[in-house]
């Protein structure tokens, strides 16, 4: 039985639903390539900035400022919902992009890229991801294990330099607009819908230890 609830909100948004959901099929209309959840949020970022062009405010069809912000809030709710949804096991993301992990993959760890050649070769033999999965922020690394020892023994003293074990380092985040610190930045990272990735090749990581 369908609830009455649902009905009033069918009978009221039915057929946007229904339209939005036929050109996605048909792979037409501006937000076909976007996931549903992309989809849904600038639709409704459209039906806000047209409601409040109707009531006479114009200036919001001066720019796509508000229809970005509206639709990356939107955006932002719906990927919550979905992980609230999901057992905990099955909400890890990978690379902070939504792939699902396979078996033997860790969470923010890819560790082998197709080469030009078709072989497959490890990105560096040291890798440093910051990640957010939405549950917690965290530092992983990641070694080959003939360097297990060496990282410590050289971290203990101060220093880890990649060159002398003729190994590579890379420090990889997904970079989240709150974490800017420059408010211009922030503001125009909070506009765009995807995520911004960095990956920085490093010589070195180096640690200081002060007395208590």
């Amino acid at each position: 039985m369908v609830p009455l609830y649902l009905l009033e909100k069918i009978a009221r948004h039915g057929m946007a639903a229904q339209r939005l959901i036929d050109e996605r099929k048909r792979r037409e209309g501006e937000h076909f390539g976007s996931d549903d959840g992309g989809a849904v949020a600038f639709e409704a970022a459209d039906f806000v900035v047209t409601f409040l062009a109707l009531c006479g405010d114009e200036s919001v069809l001066e720019t796509r400022e508000l229809r970005n912000n509206i639709a990356q809030l939107v955006g932002t709710a719906i990927r919550e919902h979905k992980t609230q949804q999901q057992p905990e096991e099955e909400a890890a993301v990978f690379e902070n992009d939504g792939r699902p992990l396979a078996p033997g993959q860790y969470d923010g760890m890819q560790y082998v890229l197709e080469e030009e050649d078709g072989e497959s070769a490890s990105k560096s033999q040291i890798e440093a991801y910051v990640r957010d999965t939405g549950h917690e922020r965290f530092l992983s690394v990641h070694m080959t294990e003939s360097l297990r020892q060496a990282f410590g023994d050289c971290l203990q003293k101060g220093e880890f330099n990649a060159s002398w074990f003729g190994s590579s380092l890379a420090l990889e985040l997904s970079v989240q607009p709150e974490w800017l610190t420059d408010s211009r930045q922030r503001a125009a990272a909070k506009r765009r819908v995807e995520n911004q990735h960095i990956r920085v090749p490093l010589d070195a990581i180096k640690i200081t230890y002060a007395v208590d």
